[in-house]
């Protein structure tokens, strides 16, 4: 694994090459320069192959805890049972070599707040903080920018698994690649699962983070079709910009969430550039599969050649000519975008005393639009789990029962986080398509924030689904009660307008803005009353969970 790890970080942008020099060795004479070789190299390695060894072939019947799937939450987690006493065994269906190395093109990741609070719970934050580049607002291919209240963090996909990995390996975790979970693998009825021939556990808790098309939902959900996952309307494509062509950008310019909407063939399409370490921005195009599917073929003569002149005529800024990878997208075609709308997340088999829980994808599907996607991984399985083991009191069936009802209650909210995915999506995708509502909101975050996001009267959609500890569910009900208070206001504005072209412009004057106070006056008051009130429910209904 060492020799894997290394090789994989060597590869990652944000690794740079540094020579190493080496000393002449002293003069000596042949016996004792055998002797340093065995006692400074060869014994060191032969027991560092031991110990390894030893991990990986623990005896089966000392696993606790299993865990399916090797990306970042599956790593998360199983690092954080193992810091809990939990002895972990992760199943990973592809290849070690495939995990660490030849993990394919990575589409960066935005940690914000939410993941950030897994991590630091972990202990895995201090590792990575030196590795993310921050990204301080969204920034439209027009100039215009959206500053969020604190940075999102950028950071590539395959460092984040490979460093979660590495920390958990070095907890003790055991991994297991080239397994993975097949039907059969588990027995229901009893908990015990199936490692291989003659090998078989009895787990206190099995963990599902085995992907979209993940099976082990099954265990939990048998009502469910064969494939559970829902086709989203959306896909993707994947590609970058390289080095060569952010060279001329500034680092206030290159350090931002980059949004370019589309426009004539691509109406309706947009592209979102998150940056790197190494200078290029990695590229994900997200468009309406009927939209797309079909019109650029892999088999088709001159089909890279088509797709670059839609970006150019799509959205210009000379990103056909900047963008790479084009051929690739093409070949692997366009990807479709999936969700999961599981009806329980976790759940107890019969009585045996083993429960399951699904996290990240094989929770929720591919959650994109918010940039949370991993951020919801990992908070589901801070607040929905990990951080329930500060409660006082043994971690015999009873607490078990209660994370299995605490993990469904905040399904609720993580739904809710798909249908504000899609609102986000109409944003990026029209740019600056309410100038005027971002004028109002502009004044009442002003006036009504706080250094606190958690105290705060008023925050833009994004921050509050970004930055804030308020559980999701309470943040969908304080976005739909503010976007109804600044309805009514432009409404307002609008009408003391008198109409016309400029009725809907983003710039308000003076007097315009104290209008806009005075009749937030009575609106931002029930904001706080109902987000206090909503905080207390759901802290009063965790807490029933457990009782």
């Amino acid at each position: 694994m060492f020799a894997l790890v290394a090789a994989a970080l060597a590869r990652l942008p944000w690794q740079k090459a540094v020579p190493v020099p080496v000393p002449e060795p002293a003069p000596s004479t042949l016996i004792p320069t055998i002797v340093t070789i065995l006692v400074c190299w060869v014994l060191p390695l032969a027991l560092l192959i031991s110990v390894n060894k030893s991990k990986r072939t623990k005896p089966a019947s000392d696993f606790d805890a299993v865990v399916y799937g090797a990306g970042p939450v599956g790593a998360a987690v199983a690092l954080g049972l193992q810091e809990r006493g939990h002895r972990v065994c992760v199943r990973e269906k592809r290849t070690e070599n495939q995990v660490v190395i030849d993990a394919g093109k990575s589409i960066n990741l935005s940690l914000s707040t939410r993941g950030r609070a897994l991590l630091t719970e972990i202990g895995a934050w201090d590792d990575l903080e030196s590795t993310l580049i921050p990204m301080v607002s969204r920034r439209f291919t027009d100039g215009s920018v959206e500053r969020y209240r604190e940075p999102l963090l950028s950071i590539n996909r395959n460092l984040l698994t490979i460093k979660l990995i590495q920390a958990a390996e070095a907890a003790g975790v055991t991994f297991e690649y080239g397994t993975g979970y097949a039907q059969g693998d588990v027995d229901a009825a009893t908990g015990t699962v199936r490692l291989g021939p003659e090998r078989q556990c009895k787990p206190r808790v099995i963990v599902g983070c085995d992907g979209v098309h993940g099976k082990l939902c099954k265990l939990i959900n048998p009502r469910e079709p064969e494939r559970s996952s829902r086709a989203s309307e959306w896909g993707y494509f994947e590609l970058s910009i390289p080095p060569a062509g952010t060279a001329s950008m500034s680092e206030e310019a290159f350090n931002n969430f980059h949004i370019w909407p589309g426009r004539g063939s691509g109406q309706g399409h947009f592209i979102v550039g998150l940056p790197n370490h190494d200078g290029s921005i990695t590229l994900t195009l997200f468009a309406l599969m009927d939209d797309m599917a079909r019109r650029f073929e892999a088999t088709a003569d001159g089909a890279a050649d088509q797709f670059r002149q839609y970006l150019a005529e799509a959205y210009g800024a000379g990103l056909d000519g900047l963008a790479v990878g084009v051929e690739e997208a093409i070949a692997g075609g366009f990807q479709r975008i999936w969700l999961n709308d599981h009806e329980r997340l976790a759940g107890e088999l019969g009585s045996s005393g083993t429960f399951v829980f699904l996290f990240g994808d094989a929770a929720l599907g591919m959650e994109q639009f918010l940039g949370l996607a991993v951020n919801l991984g990992f908070e589901g399985a801070h607040r929905g789990f990990l951080e329930h083991w500060a409660r006082a009191g043994p971690k015999d069936e009873t607490f078990w029962r209660g994370l299995v009802r605490a993990r469904n209650h905040l399904n609720a909210g993580a739904k809710a986080l798909q249908r504000a995915s899609s609102k986000n999506a109409a944003s990026m995708r029209d740019g600056c398509d309410d100038p005027l509502g971002k004028a109002v909101r502009a004044v009442l975050e002003e006036t009504h924030g706080t250094a606190d996001i958690d105290q705060s009267g008023f925050e833009s959609t994004h921050d509050w689904w970004s930055f804030c500890t308020v559980p999701l569910k309470v943040v969908e009900s304080v976005v739909d009660a503010q976007d109804e208070l600044v309805g009514k206001i432009k409404e307002v504005v609008k009408a003391a307008r008198a109409g016309g072209d400029g009725a809907d412009a983003g710039t308000l004057s003076e007097p315009e803005k104290e209008k806009v106070l005075a009749l937030a006056k009575s609106g931002v008051g029930p904001l706080l009353a109902l987000r206090a009130q909503l905080v207390k429910e759901h802290q009063a209904t965790m807490q029933a969970c457990f009782a």
